[in-house]
């Protein structure tokens, strides 16, 4: 059953772009995915892919902060936020990579005092998935609404990747 099609996109009035390396793409615990179809305005764009480079233009823009933890310039009421939806080691990669990440404004966020149902762990507590990324900055920014809406969806699609005899749940790749 797949989840894509129960999910109800609810208004933020945040721009969200997910920059999502090609690999992530198929993955069934991709929660990249979740943030695209859960929020209305926000917006998949796929790094990394052989058949269409990026068009980083659209990173050049006013009030735009990246959602990656590194020392810098801090933009704490951002217009648009950049997540990066790909393992670590690759976001890593990207934000070394894409020229107009390096200078970007980051958004900081405290480290989660307890952390959400994860599909997949990371390498320490701190790191979290796309979706969790999301919703700790959409509580940071005071889009509560948003934030509680995502982490339902969260909860519910972690739940279903863990059911028995099961590969995880299907999200449509439209996206």
């Amino acid at each position: 059953m797949c989840l894509c099609s129960e999910i109800t996109p609810i208004a933020c009035s945040l721009e969200i772009v997910v920059v999502r390396h090609a690999l992530e793409r198929r993955r069934n615990s991709n929660t990249g995915r979740l943030v695209g179809a859960a929020l209305k305005g926000a917006t998949i764009v796929d790094y990394a892919t052989a058949a269409t480079p990026i068009d980083t233009g659209f990173l050049a823009s006013p009030q735009t902060a990246l959602l990656y933890p590194r020392p810098g310039k801090a933009l704490k009421a951002p217009k648009r936020l950049i997540l990066l939806d790909a393992s670590w080691s690759q976001a890593r990669r990207m934000a070394q990579r894409i020229p107009e990440l390096s200078s970007m404004p980051t958004l900081p966020l405290p480290a989660p005092a307890a952390p959400l149902p994860r599909m997949r762990e990371g390498k320490r507590p701190e790191h979290m998935s796309t979706a969790e990324s999301a919703i700790a900055a959409l509580r940071v920014l005071g889009e509560d609404a948003a934030a509680e809406h995502l982490e339902r969806l969260l909860r519910e699609l972690v739940r279903r990747f863990a059911l028995p005899m099961r590969r995880g749940p299907m999200l449509s790749t439209r996206q």
